[in-house]
């Protein structure tokens, strides 16, 4: 399929279908093993190659430049940071209100961070959702 597209079909399949598998539940997985991180990375990285037609020893921040690309962790540390921000603003559903408590709105002892601090009500679902997401992409490699 991938020799009878151009590149702009290419980019713009990666952005419909691929990188929102990257992203999605990227805000509470994001912070998985190193290793989790790269295999991602990787697939980023292999989107980028067959995009751009690129030899297998290309650089990956060559071809990222030429996308106008920011590597899924860094992108996924500004997302999480996006969320912190709406969240400490009161910008977020209610839903994420429970899940994402500030620290002093749980009790009245004096902290150093007490207005900066989120405790986290979270998942038992994160290493689920970590192995559906990378199951999920790695099937859509597989038609490229």
């Amino acid at each position: 399929m991938s020799p009878f597209l151009k590149r702009s079909h290419k980019v713009l399949y990666y952005d419909a279908v691929l990188k929102p598998s990257f992203f999605y539940g990227s805000s509470v997985w994001s912070s998985t093993s190193k290793a989790n991180l790269d295999s991602i990375l990787g697939l980023q990285q292999r989107a980028a190659r067959v995009i751009l037609n690129a030899p297998f020893n290309s650089r990956s921040v060559d071809l990222f430049n030429t996308l106008n690309w920011i590597p899924f962790y860094r992108e996924s540390h500004i997302n999480q940071c996006a969320l912190i921000y709406k969240r400490l603003q009161g910008n977020t559903p209610n839903y994420l209100n429970e899940l994402l408590v500030i620290n002093s709105n749980m009790h009245t002892r004096n902290t150093k961070l007490i207005c900066f601090v989120l405790d986290i009500v979270m998942l038992r679902r994160v290493v689920v959702l970590l192995q559906f997401v990378l199951l999920g992409i790695g099937t859509l490699y597989q038609d490229l």
